[in-house]
């Protein structure tokens, strides 16, 4: 009977490590997971809480055998957690089952299981409230950061050790029970403190880093969109110059009396003013108070200028936005824009409007419709991998769709009719 509670006491350390990792394992490691809580299981029956320490360190060596071949610090770090809380929950049990076994003699006999029922019953109270308050779902993201996982590594293996040194005293002067349930429970309590403390902080961290990513892909996409716009009236300027330099010369070539090099360069001046011409309603976008926002509408209209798609643009009054567009938005507009000009082509006449209107209560609206040749599966639009294109290449609207979801104070509508497919982005005014 001493036995199967050893074992099932070393099952607790893989019971909380599968909980742990989040994404759950596999049977078959769940099924080496038990072969080990047999073998370990029959050393802490002879050995005693010693077997904590070489459980640790046969798993530490473990682990630095394998990162040679694959990364496992994020395993090494949840699997010495789920350690960390047995030790725990183990010493914590067997102060109480000691003092119930004090305080009602009939139970002396039943110590051991008395310690096991109060280990799993801590087990099972600590896996409810962190699936209640999803706090490991939430760190995840921060233990993809190598510093970190080193950093809370190192903290959990100072305090392993620190209780395992405590245990081995009050086992070694023979205390008295009341004696060790203040030393471990205040220690332990200071050990679960220190460590939620620590991953609040790294909380935030993890916050104001996002908000510092945030802050410098702005930056970096305000000097893209100052590159575009020079390089647009660079442009428009060669573009000037450009005609104004064929038509000087069309003066020459019409009075050199040949009739075949007036027929060519009358070939090259009409393709060239085909090719260099601007489309007059472009420059409406100087009316875009945004500078990322104008940049990505000039660049995408320029790209379906020179895919022969008939571009109408509908902005007569100035557009601001309440607030700086993101670059998440940037990144929606974008997959709008791109999905618009692929339907687009396929049609007889291709063809894109873009409208954008401003209203007096902050709020602002962009408007993207295009034509179609066939008419895309409405009810399918979002599903990862649909497209009209082939298989596993419709990821843009599915993406769209997340990313409007991360989005407070932006609404996305999408309709469609048997001609025409419109995207309704609403930039509202935050509260």
């Amino acid at each position: 009977m001493n036995w199967i509670i050893s074992c099932l006491l070393i099952l607790g350390v893989y019971l909380l490590a599968d909980y742990i990792a989040v994404e759950r394992r596999t049977w078959r490691i769940r099924g080496y997971a038990i072969l080990l809580s047999l073998l370990f299981g029959s050393l802490l029956l002879f050995w005693g809480r010693i077997v904590f320490v070489l459980l640790l360190l046969c798993y530490l060596s473990y682990y630095v055998l394998q990162q040679k071949k694959r990364p496992v610090l994020t395993e090494l770090v949840k699997f010495c957690s789920a350690l960390s809380l047995q030790l725990i929950f183990v010493s914590l049990a067997t102060i109480f089952a000691v003092a119930s076994g004090k305080l009602w003699p009939a139970l002396t006999d039943y110590t051991n299981i008395i310690s096991l029922m109060i280990d799993y019953g801590l087990i099972g109270g600590f896996i409810i409230l962190l699936h209640y308050l999803k706090i490991f779902a939430a760190i995840t993201s921060i233990f993809r950061q190598v510093q970190v996982q080193k950093y809370f590594l190192a903290l959990l293996l100072i305090c392993f050790s620190a209780l395992s040194a405590l245990l081995w005293l009050i086992d070694f002067y023979q205390l008295n029970t009341a004696s060790r349930s203040l030393l471990v429970a205040g220690f332990s309590s200071l050990i679960l403190l220190t460590a939620f403390i620590f991953v609040y902080f790294l909380k935030i961290f993890n916050l104001r880093n996002e908000q510092l990513v945030a802050q410098r892909d702005y930056q970096n996409l305000l000097v893209y969109a100052q590159a575009i716009e020079k390089n647009d009236r660079t442009l428009r300027k060669f573009k000037h110059d450009q005609q104004n330099i064929l038509l000087s010369l069309q003066t020459y070539v019409n009075e050199s009396q040949q009739p075949e090099l007036q027929q060519y360069f009358q070939q090259i001046l009409d393709n060239a003013n085909a090719q260099l011409q601007v489309a007059p309603q472009f420059a409406n976008l100087d009316l875009i108070a945004d500078k990322p926002l104008r940049s990505i509408l000039l660049q995408k209209l320029a790209q379906a200028q020179q895919d022969a798609v008939t571009v109408k643009l509908e902005l007569t009054k100035p557009f601001a936005l309440a607030a700086p567009i993101s670059v998440a938005q940037i990144r929606m507009l974008g997959i709008i824009l791109d999905n618009a000009l692929e339907a687009a082509k396929s049609a007889t006449t291709p063809a894109v409007q873009v409208a954008l209107f401003s209203y007096p209560n902050g709020d602002a609206e962009l408007i993207v419709a295009n034509n179609f040749a066939t008419a895309p599966n409405f009810g399918h639009l979002f599903d990862y991998g649909y497209s009209q294109k082939g298989t596993e290449r419709g990821t843009g609207l599915a993406s769209l769709r997340e990313l409007a979801e991360q989005q407070p104070n932006l609404l996305l509508d999408i309709s469609q009719t048997a001609t025409e497919f419109r995207v309704i982005l609403t930039f509202m005014e935050a509260n």
